[in-house]
């Protein structure tokens, strides 16, 4: 491994996912891309939501952006200051998939840290549209990592 990219949110899974991910790239001298991705479309149905409510309190996509890549920062600070690993933060919108994708190939990356859902009684994996879309659609090593 040579350069990963870690899809990490504020969540308590997101945290984790960033703690491993930074551990193993320290371990092997890679780089770390950070990478949260603000969907889009969960924000225009929000948007909408708020809208059939008379709301009018609603952030714009950039102000999003920008308060989410302030509290990526702090999170990368807390999570990676034990760690001797180089890392670059990217905040992006859009669908979520795609971003991750883009991103990888954009940065070179030869492996997807992500976020997957552990659903169901008897504990079978099911993952999330955008785990399974990026499993199938990377052309590396993903390790998915569930709630």
């Amino acid at each position: 491994m040579k350069r990963a990219l870690a899809v990490v949110d504020e969540s308590d899974v997101g945290t984790r996912l960033l703690k491993e991910a930074g551990m193993l790239a320290a371990s092997t001298e890679a780089s770390l891309i950070v990478l949260n991705v603000i969907d889009e479309e969960a924000y225009s149905a929000e948007v909408r939501r708020q809208a059939n409510q008379a709301s009018h309190d609603l952030d714009s996509i950039s102000n999003i952006i920008e308060k989410s890549a302030d509290s990526v920062q702090t999170l990368v600070n807390e999570v990676l200051s034990d760690l001797t690993v180089s890392y670059e933060i990217i905040t992006s919108s859009g669908e979520p998939s795609e971003v991750v994708l883009s991103e990888a190939d954009k940065h070179n990356c030869d492996h997807i840290f992500i976020t997957g859902a552990e659903k169901s009684p008897t504990g079978k994996i099911l993952f999330g549209d955008d785990a399974q879309s990026v499993l199938l659609n990377f052309e590396g090593p993903v390790t998915v990592y569930t709630h």
